[in-house]
Order: C-alpha cells, then sequence, then structure tokens
C-alpha cells in the first residue's frame, strides 16, 4: 500500500507540474513602459506592449520601427513592409471615430511575437 501512496502522489505531482507548465509556456511577458516611452514610441500612445521569445527592449524597438513605417503611410496608416530586422507587424482597429482610434498590433519573426496596443489621433 505505501507504494501505491507514494506512485499517486508522485503521478499527481507531475501532473500538477506539466500543468503550469502548459499555462505559462503560451503566455506573454509584459513589458514595463514609463509615460515617456507611452508617448514616444511612434503615435500618440502605447498603452502596451506584451513579448513571447524577444526581449523587452527589441519589443520597444520594433514598435517604434514599425509606428515609424505607419508615418510613411499616412493616408492609410498601415505600414506593409518588414521593420526593423525582419519583423512582420499588422494591427486590428477598433473604437473608431473621426477623431481617433485604438488598435492592437502583433508582429512576428519565427516563432517570437510582440504585442502592442495603441491608440492614434487622427
Amino acid at each position: 500500500m505505501p507504494k501505491f501512496v507514494a506512485a499517486a502522489i508522485a503521478a499527481l505531482a507531475a501532473a500538477v507540474l506539466l500543468g503550469f507548465g502548459a499555462q505559462t509556456a503560451g503566455a506573454a511577458s509584459s513589458c514595463h513602459l514609463s509615460s515617456y516611452e507611452q508617448r514616444h514610441l511612434g503615435t500618440s500612445y502605447v498603452l502596451n506592449v506584451k513579448v513571447k521569445k524577444v526581449g523587452c527592449a527589441k519589443a520597444k524597438k520594433v514598435v517604434k520601427s514599425y509606428h515609424a513605417c505607419r508615418q510613411t503611410h499616412v493616408k492609410a496608416g498601415k505600414c506593409s513592409k518588414k521593420v526593423s530586422d525582419g519583423w512582420k507587424c499588422s494591427d486590428k482597429r477598433f473604437d473608431v471615430i473621426p477623431t481617433q482610434y485604438d488598435a492592437k498590433t502583433t508582429c512576428k519573426k519565427g516563432t517570437a511575437r510582440i504585442f502592442s496596443t495603441y491608440t492614434q489621433f487622427t
């Protein structure tokens, strides 16, 4: 009986550890943005930046590069080329009104991801 209990406890512990690993493996990490960075990454306000498999310093450079590219296409406000050493970015706009809109951006390079949300005053 003690062998059975020990095996059951070991199996339960392994299942719990696997569950925690699966939960955190796909989670994106948040990057801290100072109030200066929120206003100076190339758009009206960058509200947040989250990363997977890339550092926050690189993510901020990519976000700034993407917004600089968007500014060169002012009429559409979209960037269709790769930025900052091969990152491909796209955004989805929401809460659109005549004077501003919000958007969620996803930048991809291989398996690395950068997610950000921004507000653009028009």
